[in-house]
């Protein structure tokens, strides 16, 4: 039997629309690459780094090329990810024609994609992974547009998928978060009750980017012109200048969040937040708290707010796969609030005049060239003034998403304000000279009107909540998971493990906490590892909840 035909037999098992579409060529055309294992592209150029720093690899144009024996050793090791995309038939007939294609196509590690529109079907080809260590190749001798474009729409969709995943498999992380932040609601106002309170007033939303130091003087004029909501980091970059916003979001569940907020001066200006919040934040504050019910915390706020009996909406942060930013969160609450215009400073998403960040939030502001992970790493791109700039990848899908969302904000006005930074699409620029004549034109008392609303919003029926009594309930819904997931693992007798795959889905601590962390682990371990890892994972849920109790 001929190689292709070998080859067509695995085709027809493991990919079969590749092998229907081989199919339909009524002939198989000559191969167009050499008959055997060409000698071009032997020093590897294709990549930065050095293989092994890879676990997944994306290969755009089926090619014989001498690589392809680096890959097959490289495949060996644990936890490796091979893909290759084609969107040439021929290509396809003429790679499967060799004997290193067989290898590939048995490997249970290595993915064929034909796809007849690269723009259209990226999303359909992203592997599930727990890493971010990612990169896409070509054996093209001269990389096309096409594949540039490929290129990043896999290392965008790979990124937002890789923050998915991770926030899910290490959701216990936020937990902790969760657990210590509970007994806040009791002394919270409910911030989706401001929706439309500020009808076509004019906010200000505020970020971290190093514009930010050319609109303080500015930004200190305009405390009864504009709702100003400043998210995270910026927070501490205003009240050092003497600015203190009208409200602070924070959602930031790590301790860098709680670093750079307790270097603010901002005591009194009310605090919104989502229970993932690292629980240090809460010690920066004594102005008043806002619970933002945006879902934002895994499904655990979800049962939180059956529990409590918290009713209404979500905050909606649509394209929400790649919301993940404050300044979207932040973005999201003034539309909610019914605010017109929207006017963003602080926003420059690169690292304008190579710092990281405004004045007063970290002691060392430089641009540190060395990032490892692909979210990280600087790029160069065009900023709004047309003058080269480094940005990042996590930047560019929060551009993306800011530019989707203005976009279907069809009565609201967006505005750019930031100096510097990248150009934002259906945001228009502007100095807040020509900004403050168009817009900011009424004196409004903000803080008086937004004290009178968190006063009438309170969340009353949390004031006397037993919190005790909830994580006791949760904790023991967590203890009987932990014995289903025991016997499931055993599965001796067999029936048992049946009737405990039935009863751990009637548990709280399932539903609301496991059950999203099994979803992802479906798509990297088999049942039994899978049962065992759940049944770690909730031995740290229940740690959490021991300490708290």
């Amino acid at each position: 039997m001929k190689i292709f035909d070998k080859n067509l037999e695995i085709l027809q098992n493991k990919f079969p629309l590749i092998y229907m579409h081989l199919l339909t060529k009524k002939e198989r055309s000559k191969s167009s690459f050499l008959k055997g294992i060409s000698s071009e592209s032997k020093s590897f150029n294709f990549l930065k780094n050095s293989l092994n720093n890879f676990d997944t690899l994306y290969i755009y144009k089926c090619k014989n090329n001498p690589f392809l024996i680096e890959l097959k050793k490289w495949l060996k090791k644990k936890d490796k990810k091979l893909i290759f995309i084609e969107d040439n038939l021929e290509n396809l007939q003429n790679f499967f024609s060799f004997d290193i294609a067989n290898s590939f196509l048995r490997n249970e590690n290595v993915d064929f994609h034909y796809l007849n529109d690269i723009k259209k079907d990226v999303s359909s080809i992203i592997a599930k992974s727990i890493s971010a260590n990612i990169e896409v190749i070509t054996f093209e001798k001269k990389k096309s547009k096409k594949f540039e474009i490929l290129k990043e729409n896999i290392l965008k969709n790979s990124l937002i998928n890789f923050f998915s995943t991770h926030d899910s498999l290490y959701s216990h992380r936020l937990f902790k978060n969760f657990i210590k932040n509970l007994d806040k609601l009791k002394s919270s106002f409910l911030v989706n009750k401001f929706k439309d309170k500020f009808k076509n007033k004019p906010a200000i939303i505020l970020g971290a980017g190093p514009s930010l130091n050319y609109s303080y003087e500015k930004l200190k004029t305009f405390s009864n012109k504009a709702l100003i909501i400043a998210g995270g980091s910026a927070i501490t970059s205003l009240t050092n200048q003497n600015i203190e916003p009208h409200l602070a979001v924070a959602i930031d569940p790590n301790f860098e969040e709680f670093k750079r907020l307790k270097d603010s001066v901002s005591f009194q200006a009310p605090i919104l937040y989502s229970t993932r919040v690292n629980f240090g934040v809460f010690n920066t504050f004594n102005g008043p708290r806002g619970y933002i019910k945006a879902g934002i915390c895994s499904f655990f706020e979800v049962w939180l707010e059956k529990e409590l009996e918290i009713l209404g909406k979500y905050l909606k942060t649509k394209p929400d796969n790649m919301a993940m930013s404050v300044t979207t969160i932040c973005l999201s609450l003034a539309k909610l609030f019914g605010c017109n215009p929207i006017i963003i400073d602080g926003v420059d998403l690169a690292f304008s005049e190579n710092k990281n960040y405004a004045s007063s939030i970290t002691q060392n502001n430089n641009l540190d060239k060395n990032q490892k992970d692909i979210g990280d790493q600087p790029i160069v791109l065009k900023d709004k003034n047309n003058k080269n700039v480094y940005s990042t990848l996590k930047w560019k899908i929060e551009r993306d998403w800011l530019n989707i969302f203005a976009k279907k904000s069809k009565n609201t006005k967006f505005l750019n304000a930031t100096k510097f930074g990248l150009q934002i699409d259906n945001f228009e620029s502007g100095t807040y000279d020509f900004i403050e004549k168009k817009y900011l034109i009424e004196d409004f008392d903000f803080n008086g009107y937004i004290h009178s609303l968190s006063q009438n919003y309170m969340l009353t029926q949390v004031k006397d909540y037993n919190f005790e009594s909830l994580k006791l309930k949760l904790k023991n819904s967590f203890l009987r998971c932990q014995s289903y997931l025991k016997d499931i693992i055993k599965n001796d007798p067999e029936y048992k493990a049946i009737l405990a795959k039935e009863e751990i889905k009637d548990e709280i601590a399932y539903k609301y906490f496991l059950l999203e962390i099994e979803y992802t682990l479906n798509n990297c371990l088999e049942d039994k590892s899978k049962s065992q890892k759940l049944l770690d994972l909730s031995k740290n849920f229940l740690r959490e909840l021991n300490l708290s109790l």
